[in-house]
Parts: C-alpha cells; structure tokens; sequence
C-alpha cells in the first residue's frame, strides 16, 4: 500500500505541474485559506478530469475514512471506538468555500508571507510551501495525512494518521490529542516538486504548521531536507 500511494501521488503531482503549466506564470493551485487537507472545488474538477476512471486516486489507499469508521489499534485503549465524519469528497460546501477533500494534505500554493511564527514548534520556519513550477524541486508538495490538531471553543481536538502498524485511518478525538504513535502511525509517503516520491519513518518526520494561529493549532508532520 505504500507502493501504491507512491505512485497515485506521482500521479496527482504529475496532474498538478500540467494544471500549473497552464498558467502563463506556472502558479501552483492556490490553497491558503483551505485546510491543507482540501484544494479548491475547480482545481478538485481539474484534477479529476485527468483520470476520470479513477478518481480515488486524489485519496491514500489506507485512508479509510467514512462516515462511520471504526479505530483500532491505538495504545491508549479509550481512544479506540466509532467515530463519524464525513467522507471523501461529500465534504465539499459550496457554502462556506471549503473546497474539497482529497486523501492527502497538499501544502503548494500557500502564501506564508503573513504567518506568525513564535508559536509554532522549533524550526516550523523553515518550511516553504511550492508556490511555482520555477521554484525548488526539494519542496514538499503533497504529503500524507499525520496530523495533530488543537481545536478552540469547546471543539474536540484529534490525532489523523494513515499508513498505521494494523493498517488504514485513524481520526480520533480527544481534549489532549495524543501522539501520531500512540494511534500507531508508522510514517508517511512525501511527493515532492520535482515528482520525487520517499517514504518516511514517524522518526524522520518533523512537524510543521498546517495553518496559522490563532483559529486553531493545527500541526503535521512531514519531512525537509533544508
């Protein structure tokens, strides 16, 4: 399954430069404003033009995510049970511009001129989001899903993680989320601008913001060689 998440990655990376390239100035799908884990509706339909045949390739084949799903598996024995979100991508609200959920966090395309720094974890500066097809090929482009989130006004917080040691996806809820680990995450597989594409340990992994203080801390982890 890592085998195979590397090459749907390859795969949408691939359909993300062509997107790009059709820009006069080889901009990258904007995502700030989106959860890292959606991409804009019309770039969602882009995407999914250049493989109609198979769509759940925007998707982790360990993301299992439904409306009910039950987790096993976690260290911390109240952690596993039933939880309910919805699923990819009947996530989509029109409404409130969220986009759509693909099975990945995609970190192109974000503008982190205007972040503010001092609250995040050591070194979470040094992360740079591809913003153009000019711009480093050793960039992250799209990553899998390990996260851990700290949610505000009364909110459960969580822990996400795909490629777990009994296999699939875990979300799971808690006031203090704990440890990608402690939901058994293993690690995760990095596509990056150049069309590379690596599997990493949870022990090479780093964490980085996924968005901005203060609606949320919300963090992943994935790995830079910068």
């Amino acid at each position: 399954k890592r085998a195979v998440c590397a090459s749907r990655l390859r795969q949408v990376g691939v359909a993300m430069c062509t997107y790009a390239a059709s820009d006069s100035m080889g901009r990258l799908p904007e995502s700030n404003g989106y959860k890292p884990s959606h991409i804009p509706y019309k770039v969602y339909k882009a995407l999914k033009s250049s493989f109609p045949e198979t769509p759940q390739i925007l998707i982790c084949p360990e993301h299992t995510g439904f409306k009910e799903n039950t987790v096993t598996g976690c260290s911390i024995r109240e952690l596993n049970g039933i939880y309910n979100w919805e699923p990819f991508p009947d996530s989509y609200n029109k409404a409130a511009s969220v986009g759509m959920w693909i099975g990945y966090n995609y970190l192109g395309g974000r503008d982190l001129s205007q972040w503010s720094w001092n609250t995040m974890p050591p070194f979470a500066n040094r992360w740079k989001s591809p913003r153009t097809l000019n711009d480093s090929g050793n960039l992250a482009l799209i990553v899998d899903i390990v996260e851990r989130a700290w949610a505000t006004g009364g909110d459960s917080s969580w822990t996400e993680a795909t490629h777990r040691r009994k296999g699939g996806y875990a979300r799971v809820f808690a006031g203090t989320p704990p440890e990608p680990e402690e939901i058994g995450a293993q690690g995760g597989v990095n596509l990056y601008l150049d069309g590379s594409a690596f599997w990493y340990k949870m022990n090479e992994l780093k964490v980085y913001p996924r968005s901005r203080p203060p609606t949320y801390r919300s963090y992943g982890y994935w790995y830079c060689d910068y």
